[in-house]
């Protein structure tokens, strides 16, 4: 990475100070200082009460999803980074055995790839059983565009055909336009 961030644990309670209930650790710049400093951030937010999807000790924990319950509605939040963020970065890829991030793929034809698809249509199944509405959470798309890509629409649209209820972007440093599809809201980037 050309930038490397960090910030002080004692952050976690600034999040929980302003409110903030969950986050997404999806991003190209959660790993920047490794599984030591991922099982940190874990560690600190559990202690602010602050549930997070995105990021774990392994595969399976980075793609478990954050559930939480308002005036009775139980929604799930996902997340996940789009591998294109992190170009030629295998090592923020969470594995069965090692920490990291789930991440999105594109094909050659900037299409979700099968195991992409995979993937979230197991999640959202799983998703469903515990939550009336989810959220799902993308890093994605290229920096300093003001238009989603076409791998950011076709996973957006999927995602919603899977199952979610909002698709929430980010990554691009610049706000994305938002989408109604079936009724959905997509916002491409905050």
């Amino acid at each position: 990475n050309e930038f490397l961030f960090r910030a002080p644990p004692s952050m976690a309670q600034s999040l929980a100070n302003a409110g903030i209930d969950v986050v997404s650790l999806a991003n190209n710049h959660m790993m920047d200082y490794g599984s030591a400093a991922l099982r940190e951030t874990l560690t600190v937010l559990g202690k602010q009460g602050i549930a997070h999807a995105g990021g774990g000790l392994n595969l399976t924990a980075a793609r478990q999803r954050a559930v939480l319950e308002r005036k009775g509605v139980r929604v799930a939040f996902l997340a996940y980074v789009d591998a294109d963020t992190l170009p030629g970065t295998n090592h923020f890829a969470a594995t069965q055995s090692t920490a990291g991030l789930p991440f999105v793929r594109a094909d050659a034809k900037h299409c979700p790839d099968t195991a992409t698809m995979a993937m979230l249509e197991t999640d959202l199944i799983a998703a469903r059983e515990d939550a009336e509405l989810i959220a799902v959470s993308f890093h994605w798309g290229p920096e300093c565009r003001t238009r989603p890509s076409t791998f950011q629409v076709q996973l957006a649209h999927r995602t919603i055909d899977l199952g979610a209820d909002l698709v929430i972007g980010h990554h691009p440093h610049y706000l994305q336009g938002i989408e109604v599809y079936h009724g959905k809201p997509i916002l491409y980037s905050l």
